[in-house]
């Protein structure tokens, strides 16, 4: 199944302290091992067709490596661009100039503004980073890079939908678009989040400044649509998201809540190795899985239900499909099958009990 695109949360490190963030300020920061990159890049490329990459963070240009990351991509012919703050730009432009192949495939420099004004941008940013991130456009236009301007709505900012578009496109943005803030665990959280009501305001406004501006506008994932189904990139699986652990989670959005991994789908260090895949997979039938992992394998599994006749639709197939995890009829399924296979040794079952037995799981197994 094609991959639009992969998104890589290089890194943790950042300079400012944005009231919404959802970097665990308790967590040291960690980096994406560029190895590891280019082992996802190439893995993405050759069975999922993936042609862009998205560098996001924390603050991706303060990775270490940097410069290494964005060479994986442009030795792969990617095309690719990156969310920046624009503090410390002129690093990242003499970076990007010491090599045109960097550019050739730069879609986007994704400059993150939080408000039409000075004041409304650094009171949840912190002081001096208007300045920065005016000077990145300046940097993107006379160079002729292209630029596109974000914000991240919330009760602080929302009255400025429109003033904000108006200004990506004064600018000369290529694009503009708005998110949802999303919940933090911090205390800013009661400052920050707007009613129910107020979401689906800001919904309607986007939708009528896309109507009036020639630059795209976007709406990212999680605003209230009219459609009453309606599946995002991730569950499409058009988009991949990869944590600075390297791990593959279901959403950007989600993924550095602070006391949460419940959206770990893998350790993309360790697939590939068909011990530590079989282990996960009998988690998961064995209805101790994570909650990513039970997810996908669920919703899978409806689809097949689905196709086999066996469900209405693929929401009754998956509603089936974690029934039968619950009530151990899935890993009942799996056991029935071991002992019909015909194996050299006769032990297939006696394998699977002890690999149960390692992971504490002894009990699903039949005598």
């Amino acid at each position: 199944m094609p991959v639009s695109w992969l998104v890589f949360h290089l890194t943790d490190r950042c300079q400012l302290s944005c009231r919404h963030c959802l970097r665990d300020p308790g967590r040291a920061a960690v980096d994406l091992p560029i190895p590891l990159l280019e082992k996802v890049l190439d893995e993405a490329v050759r069975l999922h067709r993936t042609r862009h990459v998205a560098f996001t963070g924390g603050e991706p240009t303060l990775h270490p490596r940097f410069a290494d990351a964005v060479d994986a991509v442009a030795r792969r012919g990617l095309d690719w661009h990156f969310v920046t703050s624009g503090r410390g730009f002129a690093r990242v432009a003499a970076l990007l100039e010491a090599d045109p192949r960097r550019r050739e495939g730069l879609t986007a420099v994704d400059l993150s503004l939080d408000g039409a004004d000075q004041a409304t941008h650094e009171a949840i940013r912190g002081e001096g980073s208007w300045k920065d991130a005016m000077q990145a456009v300046v940097a993107c236009e006379a160079r002729a890079w292209p630029f596109s301007l974000q914000m991240t709505v919330h009760a602080q900012n929302a009255h400025q939908i429109e003033p904000f578009a108006l200004l990506a496109a004064q600018l000369g943005a290529g694009r503009v678009s708005f998110g949802m803030t999303q919940p933090t665990g911090t205390d800013f959280d009661a400052r920050l989040q707007l009613p129910m009501a107020g979401w689906r305001d800001a919904r309607e406004r986007i939708r009528r400044v896309q109507e009036l501006l020639r630059i795209p506008v976007v709406a990212h994932e999680g605003f209230q649509l009219d459609q009453p189904f309606h599946v995002c990139e991730p569950f499409r699986s058009e988009l991949l998201h990869v944590d600075p652990h390297g791990r593959l989670t279901l959403c950007c959005q989600h993924s550095g809540v602070p006391g949460g991994e419940e959206d770990v789908v893998a350790d993309l260090a360790t697939t590939g190795d068909p011990g530590l895949e079989a282990d996960r997979f009998l988690h998961v039938l064995a209805g101790t899985g994570s909650v990513a992992c039970t997810g996908i394998t669920c919703l899978n599994a409806g689809a097949i239900l689905y196709v086999a006749g066996r469900a209405g639709d693929l929401a009754t197939g998956a509603r089936r499909s974690r029934e039968l995890v619950r009530s151990g009829a899935a890993f009942a399924t799996l056991c029935r099958w071991v002992r019909t296979q015909a194996d050299a040794d006769g032990r297939s079952l006696e394998r699977l009990r002890e690999r149960a037995r390692r992971l504490g799981l002894e009990d699903k197994v039949p005598l």
